[in-house]
């Protein structure tokens, strides 16, 4: 915040002609990270696969972890890595957590289109967020215990 106030300061305090704001993107929009509770937000448009990808991966995810509910740790995530792509379940809070009922499947029918690096969740059960794309799984903070379908 400083320097823009200097920024703006600077040149008027100097004589120079003081740039206009850009206003050609609204702030809610740079300040907004998507709607994730009903989209996979993806933090890049293109490299990813597609639902059919999605899908598989999924199926993938299933077939080593299980279909019934998760209990996942606190801090937690579970991921299955198979043909270049990822799906993981991660627990963002300090408490055990189960998944909602049915949220795999919801989060599985969900387009991500060509994106990768995605996140969806529900508003339900926040902590709890399922994350898809092209590569390795890695997250900030936690344990991540992977399995290869």
């Amino acid at each position: 915040m400083k320097f823009q106030v200097l920024a703006v300061l600077v040149p008027a305090v100097l004589g120079a002609a003081v740039p206009s704001p850009d206003t050609s993107v609204n702030l809610e929009s740079r300040q907004t990270f998507g709607d994730f509770y009903n989209t996979w937000v993806c933090a890049y448009p293109t490299g990813g696969g597609n639902l059919s990808a999605l899908k598989k991966i999924q199926q993938g995810f299933n077939k080593v972890w299980g279909t019934p509910r998760l209990t996942l740790k606190a801090n937690q995530c579970l991921a299955a890595e198979c043909g270049g792509y990822y799906f993981s379940i991660c627990n963002h809070s300090d408490a055990s957590r189960t998944e909602t009922t049915n949220m795999r499947n919801v989060a599985a029918a969900r387009d991500p289109k060509t994106g990768t690096m995605c996140v969806t969740t529900n508003q339900e059960n926040q902590n709890v967020m399922y994350y898809y794309g092209k590569g390795k799984f890695e997250t900030a903070g936690g344990s991540i215990t992977r399995k290869t379908c």
